[in-house]
């Protein structure tokens, strides 16, 4: 979802610059409206029952069912789901330490090292560059198209990683960025011969 987010922030941002600057605060406009109503926002009565605020808990769910509702058989489910989240062990950093997570955590580590060292958010930060030295006549279009596009591919690749598996997945990320690196490979030893 992360990389959704980002292409989607990328895109807007395209977006934006495409548009004045007016459009800009109209877009604003909404988040100014809605920012002061996060002061009235009534407290979670879950968070409420985990902090032991057992009055303030059961009038808050009061509130937002209804003062009609019977709300006696939802009190007593909160509170046993609190109690057993209250039962379950947390894992302490000095815990990682011990041989059993040792598998689990460099495999996470190393999913997060291998995405950083990919050099995709490279390709990714400079794709309007990338796309006016290519040639193209609209670039910020091309990145918006090319936001869009791995929108939907993210969603694509999900399901495709989980049938054909992580290394099928992984040899088509590498076969793609070497295309992008023999690509401007060859413009830059055209551009040294000239």
């Amino acid at each position: 979802m992360g990389q959704e987010a980002t292409m989607g922030g990328r895109m807007l941002s395209v977006m934006i610059k495409r548009l004045t600057s007016s459009f800009f605060f109209v877009g604003i406009l909404p988040c100014l409206i809605l920012i002061p109503g996060l002061f009235f926002i009534p407290e979670s009565p879950r968070w409420l029952a985990q902090m032991g605020m057992t009055e303030e808990f059961e009038a808050s769910l009061q509130v937002l069912r209804g003062f009609d509702t019977d709300i006696s058989v939802e009190v007593n489910d909160i509170k046993r789901a609190v109690a057993s989240s209250r039962k379950t062990t947390t894992i302490r950093f000095a815990d990682l330490r011990r041989r059993r997570y040792w598998y689990p955590l460099t495999v996470g580590i190393g999913l997060l090292v291998l995405q950083q060292l990919s050099g995709i958010n490279a390709v990714l930060f400079y794709s309007s560059n990338i796309f006016e030295r290519a040639g193209v006549k609209s670039s910020n279009v091309a990145t918006f198209g090319l936001g869009l596009i791995q929108v939907i591919a993210s969603g694509v690749t999900t399901w495709l990683v989980d049938k054909a598996g992580r290394r099928i997945s992984s040899s088509g990320m590498t076969l793609s960025l070497l295309l992008v690196a023999t690509a401007f490979y060859v413009e830059v030893s055209d551009n040294v011969l000239i």
